[in-house]
């Protein structure tokens, strides 16, 4: 959601159901268009275990909303959620965002974009987190629609288990002393990544 809180695109709320056509009418918003990623990834890779990292914080960036990106992140656990999806919140990962040093330029030369020494700070976090991701069950939440429930058989509410990984420390290990190639830019209308693992 960088893009998006630099942009001031509008955070929205997650649509009431999963089809298809209710989440495209919702598209014009932060929620809905990552709402609308996580149908048709989910729809094109069934079988896959999902990913939503919550990028680390940008307190040194004055451009819209990038020193506060919590109403969009916030958004992205519900809708993770809701759709059965990890989410590793890097965001609020205090450990890591003071090591990053993120008011200054030290590891984030443009304010934005990490350097090599940057990556090698954050990338065992990812792995931490990704490699425990694996090993959780996550199951996207169970909804019935309106109009198919007849009020005399509503099923009860189902409550979506947990779908934060575990604590993203830093693994006990040797630091990772070279980066990988990372693309400059920031494209797309949802900047957030999403891995796709398939099992």
């Amino acid at each position: 959601g960088v893009n998006d809180a630099r942009h001031l695109r509008p955070v929205g709320a997650l649509s009431e159901g999963k089809d298809e056509a209710t989440l495209k009418k919702n598209q014009p918003n932060y929620a809905g268009g990552l709402e609308w990623i996580f149908y048709n990834v989910q729809k094109t890779n069934p079988d896959a275990k999902l990913f939503f990292i919550a990028n680390h914080r940008l307190d040194g960036h004055a451009t819209g909303k990038a020193k506060d990106m919590s109403e969009y992140f916030n958004i992205a656990k519900a809708a993770c959620e809701k759709w059965g999806i990890i989410f590793i919140d890097l965001y609020n990962n205090k450990e890591l965002n003071d090591k990053l040093e993120t008011t200054t330029t030290k590891y984030l030369p443009d304010t934005l974009h990490l350097n090599a020494a940057g990556y090698d700070i954050i990338t065992p976090y990812i792995i931490s987190a990704l490699e425990a991701g694996l090993t959780a069950p996550v199951e996207p939440e169970t909804t019935v629609a309106p109009e198919t429930q007849a009020p005399e058989t509503q099923a009860p509410e189902t409550q979506a288990p947990e779908t934060q990984a575990p604590e993203t420390q830093a693994p006990a290990t040797e630091p990772i002393t070279e980066a990988p190639p990372v693309e400059k830019g920031c494209g797309g209308m949802v900047a957030s990544a999403v891995a796709v693992i398939a099992l």
